[in-house]
């Protein structure tokens, strides 16, 4: 039988596992080879025991940036599975359903479930607890932020802990050392005093003690800093999505619990009903506004649980930094005229709504990496573009 092993707490990008109990020993054979892997699991072997176990299963569901179901006979039947995947379809959660055995979901599931052949499914698959992982791990959705880091394997407690020591070892010391000198030199005053003739000095020498302080910041804390924002629209902007002050701080965990952002050139707005953009012309709450300054992502790209971003009218190169935005469903780069390629978007799972009207944009070809896009906005002004074809989306032409 599999080992258990302790499930991911925290904010960062985790996969929510839905799977049968009665499918256990299977199931946590591939789960261990993941977890191996370092990649960030829930299940509900971590629900303490004599919590609220539904609500407990929903808040990290909500929290979750992609659902892995195991599917079989005894999980079809399951009132708690129906119910995980239910909640994951609705919150519009990336979702991987691997196949443990050739049993159809009834009417009950449509819908809920991608419909196909399952027996084809589970010839192509090595059945072997290996192969199901591997093809988790080829999952397009899993980047890069879905896995642990060095600094996840650190006991911070231990680590301030051992510093603290260590600060006091060098304070202990440093005082003893400066005490033995003091004394020293005492010992040489009296006994040059009682040796030598006794001298009137007019210039009395003056000792200088220097002290200096190395300040000592792991790196491996950036996590408990405040974020350095590139510029201040973004300060801003981030700072009135959290509901703080000017002057307050961010910490980067802080990020994950903004839904929307909205830029329309020097400004922000909390809706993007709030903006119209022309070909000539920027308005944001019925006042035109001048073109923006945002040109680096970084901090944005951070914001994991991001549905909604608009980059209307700003200088704008390099998309390459938002490839943590899994959940990202709507993204405007309207009157982007800095933006003469799409070749730096990165491949965002959930993105299903593309504004690019008004921009440099002429070639369309780098969205067919774009697996849930529905809809791409462009306008007149772009043509001729450069679209192939069956391209799954539907163009939307403006004025």
């Amino acid at each position: 039988m599999s080992s258990f092993f302790r499930p991911y707490e925290g904010k960062l990008n985790y996969v929510f596992i839905s799977y049968s109990h009665r499918n256990s020993d299977e199931v946590l054979q591939i789960l261990n080879i993941l977890n191996d892997r370092k990649l960030r699991l829930w299940y509900d072997e971590g629900i303490p025991a004599g919590s609220d176990w539904p609500q407990n299963i929903a808040d990290h569901m909500e929290t979750s940036s992609a659902v892995l179901f195991f599917r079989s006979k005894t999980a079809l039947a399951s009132p708690n599975c129906r119910s995980e995947i239910e909640r994951a379809v609705s919150l519009k959660k990336p979702l991987l359903v691997l196949p443990l055995d050739n049993t159809a979901a009834d009417d009950s599931w449509k819908g809920l479930l991608p419909e196909g052949d399952i027996s084809a499914e589970l010839k192509e698959l090595n059945r072997s607890p290996t192969g199901y992982a591997e093809r988790v791990l080829s999952w397009s959705v899993l980047n890069r932020s879905f896995y642990r880091n060095l600094r996840e394997k650190i006991r911070w407690d231990l680590l301030g802990l051992a510093l603290a020591m260590l600060f006091m070892i060098i304070a202990a010391a440093g005082l003893t050392g400066v005490i033995s000198g003091r004394f020293d030199r005492w010992i040489i005053r009296e006994t040059e005093a009682t040796t030598a003739p006794q001298e009137t000095r007019t210039d009395a020498p003056t000792e200088t003690e220097e002290s200096t302080t190395e300040e000592i910041l792991p790196s491996e804390y950036e996590d408990y800093f405040p974020v350095e924002f590139p510029d201040i629209l973004q300060a801003r902007a981030i700072r009135t999505a959290l509901g703080k002050k000017s002057a307050e701080s961010v910490l980067p965990s802080e990020l994950s619990t903004i839904s929307g952002l909205y830029f329309a050139g020097s400004v922000y707005v909390k809706d993007s009903a709030d903006i119209m953009l022309t070909k000539d012309s920027c308005t944001a709450n019925d006042r035109e506004v001048d073109a923006g300054m945002i040109t680096d992502l970084s901090v944005i790209g951070t914001a994991t649980h991001m549905t909604e971003l608009f980059l209307i009218r700003q200088p704008i190169e390099d998309l390459s930094t938002i490839e943590s935005l899994v959940l990202l469903r709507e993204l405007s780069l309207g009157g982007c005229e800095m933006l003469s390629d799409l070749d730096t978007l990165p491949r965002l799972p959930s993105l299903s709504s593309l504004h690019l009207e008004y921009s440099s944009i002429r070639d369309l070809t780098p969205l067919l990496q774009q697996p849930a896009l529905k809809t791409v906005t462009v306008s007149r002004d772009m043509l001729p573009l450069v679209i192939p074809e069956d391209t799954g989306f539907q163009i939307i032409l403006l004025p």
